[in-house]
């Protein structure tokens, strides 16, 4: 069994909610979590070892995205009015 289907899946759902990573990385987590998933009356086929090099690729691609956007992450910092 793909023991990273529901994984793939909540991830996506969690960064699609939070808006932590960007609806191009959010959506295909969704289909590579069916993917695993779908995969696994097929194990004796090897589909189990092809869903999960796609989502190996999956997974590094969203660490990218994740190190990208918190690099270009603007922190606001407020300060309080001077007390006179």
């Amino acid at each position: 069994m793909c023991s990273s289907d529901l994984f793939t899946a909540a991830l996506a759902a969690a960064a699609r909610v939070s808006g932590a990573l960007s609806r191009w990385v959010t959506y295909p987590g969704y289909a590579v979590g069916l993917l695993c998933l779908l995969s696994v009356p097929g194990a004796g086929d090897g589909l189990v070892d092809d869903a999960m090099l796609v989502w190996m690729i999956w997974f590094i691609v969203t660490g990218i995205a994740a190190l990208r956007r918190a690099r270009g992450a603007r922190v606001q910092v407020q300060t309080a009015p001077a007390v006179a």
